[in-house]
């Protein structure tokens, strides 16, 4: 479980074999920054395609996102993901 309300978890799109080798991301949720252009260094496109089908990597996120919460329900339109 999360310690702080600004963490959660990105879909992962890497392909993988079976549903217990899925990993999880990490990201920091934060309030929005007012960026300006000298903020920035450096930039560039992911030109890559992903080859994890989405419909897949979703069947694989979500329970892996309730277990980690300790919550069945999660995602389930009860506050949680959807």
């Amino acid at each position: 479980q999360a310690d702080t309300p600004y963490y959660g978890h990105t879909l992962n799109l890497a392909a993988v074999g079976q549903e217990n080798d899925y990993t999880m991301g990490v990201e920091l949720l934060h309030p929005r920054l007012a960026y300006k252009p000298d903020h920035f260094f450096k930039t560039g496109t992911i030109s890559r395609p992903f080859t994890m089908p989405l419909a897949r990597a979703r069947a694989f996120h979500l329970p892996w996102l309730q277990l980690k919460s300790g919550r069945d329900d999660f995602g389930n339109g009860y506050g949680g993901l959807l």
